[in-house]
C-alpha cells in the first residue's frame, strides 16, 4: 500500500502510526511537509520520501491523507486530486463554504472526511438509543479552555486563534455537528449566536450557541473556548427516559443514574476510524462521511 501525507503535525503523526499498526502488508509512506524540522524517530523510520510541494509528489498513491491546517485543505485537494485513488481529509473539510465543490474533479468520489467522535463507545450507545426511542429534544455542549488544548504551545499562535486559518469554535469544534447530524439528521431550521466575549487573545469566535428545529424534536448546542471546567456531553429526552452521554468521562446515565462506564484509550476512536477508511478502500464499505455530507455539515455549522 502506497500513501502520501500532506501535513505531519500531531494529527498527521497519529494517523501515520495508526496506519503502520494496522497494515500488515508492505506500507510505503511519503510526506509533503512545509517544515524542514526533524520528525520523531518513530516517524522517520516509516516515511521513506519527503517532498516540499504537491507537484513533487508521485501520482500513483492508493490513499492521500490531507492533514495540514484547515485553510490549506481545499487547495491541497485540488493539487492532489489526480494523484490518489482514495482521500482522507481531516476535519473540518474546508475553512470556508465559498470553496466550490464543482472545481473538484468528478472522478474524486472516494473522499472520506474525519469524524472520530462517532466512533467513541458513548456516541455509539447514543446511536442505539436514537434508533429505538423517540427523541423529543436534545442538548449538547463542548466547553474547554483553549490555552490548555495543546501542551507546550502558545495558543495565540495556533490556527484556532485565527479566523482566516479556519479557527473559531464554529469550525474548530465541528465534531458536535458531525455526530449530531449522524444521530438526528439535518435540521429544518437553525439559528445561531456567535462571537467573542472572553479575554482570550484571539481574533476568532470563542462561543457559538445554536437552536435547531427538526420535524419532531428540538436541539440546543453550546460551544466555547473559555470553559475552565471541561465539558463535552449530549443529553437526550425521549418519550421514555432522560439520557446523558458524557463523552469526556466515557459514561452513560439514564434518568440520573450511571448505567455504564467505558475505559477506552484515547487513540481507540482514531484506530476505529482508520479501520473504517481501510474498509471503504478495500471492501467497498459504505462511506459514512462523504465530501458532500461533510460540506453540508460545514454549512450547517456556519449557518450558511
Amino acid at each position: 500500500m502506497k500513501v502520501c501525507f500532506l501535513g505531519t503535525g500531531s494529527i498527521g503523526q497519529r494517523h501515520i502510526l495508526n496506519l503502520k499498526e494496522i497494515i500488515k502488508d508492505p506500507l510505503i509512506v511519503h510526506a509533503v511537509r512545509s517544515s524542514t524540522g526533524p520528525l520523531p524517530v518513530s516517524l522517520e523510520k516509516i516515511i521513506s520520501r519527503t517532498f516540499f510541494s504537491c507537484a513533487e509528489a508521485d501520482s500513483d498513491y492508493d490513499a492521500v491523507f490531507i492533514t495540514n491546517p484547515t485553510f490549506l485543505h481545499y487547495q491541497t485537494l485540488l493539487e492532489m486530486q489526480h494523484k490518489g485513488k482514495f482521500f482522507f481529509v481531516e476535519k473540518p473539510l474546508f475553512a470556508s463554504v465559498q470553496h466550490d465543490l464543482g472545481s473538484i474533479s468528478t472522478a474524486v468520489k472516494n473522499v472520506y472526511v474525519a469524524c472520530p467522535i462517532r466512533y467513541t463507545s458513548v456516541i455509539c450507545f447514543a446511536k442505539s438509543i436514537a434508533d429505538k426511542e423517540k427523541i423529543l429534544s436534545a442538548r449538547a455542549i463542548c466547553s474547554s479552555y483553549l490555552p490548555e488544548w495543546r501542551k507546550n504551545t502558545d495558543y495565540r499562535n495556533s490556527y484556532s486563534a485565527h479566523k482566516e486559518q479556519g479557527g473559531g469554535v464554529m469550525l474548530d469544534i465541528i465534531h458536535e455537528w458531525d455526530y449530531l447530524s449522524d444521530l438526528l439528521g439535518f435540521p429544518q431550521n437553525v439559528s445561531c449566536f456567535h462571537g467573542k466575549c472572553s479575554d482570550l487573545e484571539i481574533d476568532s469566535d470563542d462561543f457559538a450557541v445554536y437552536i435547531a428545529e427538526y420535524a419532531n424534536c428540538t436541539l440546543e448546542l453550546h460551544l466555547d473556548y473559555y470553559g475552565r471546567y471541561p465539558q463535552r456531553y449530549l443529553e437526550i429526552i425521549t418519550n421514555e427516559h432522560l439520557w446523558k452521554f458524557d463523552i469526556l468521562n466515557q459514561a452513560v446515565f439514564c434518568d440520573g443514574s450511571a448505567i455504564i462506564t467505558y475505559n477506552e484509550d484515547a487513540n481507540q476512536k482514531y484506530l476505529s476510524e482508520m479501520h473504517t477508511f481501510l474498509n471503504i478502500m478495500r471492501n467497498n464499505q459504505l462511506n459514512p462521511n462523504t465530501l458532500e455530507h461533510a460540506y453540508h455539515v460545514m454549512k450547517l455549522a456556519l449557518c450558511e
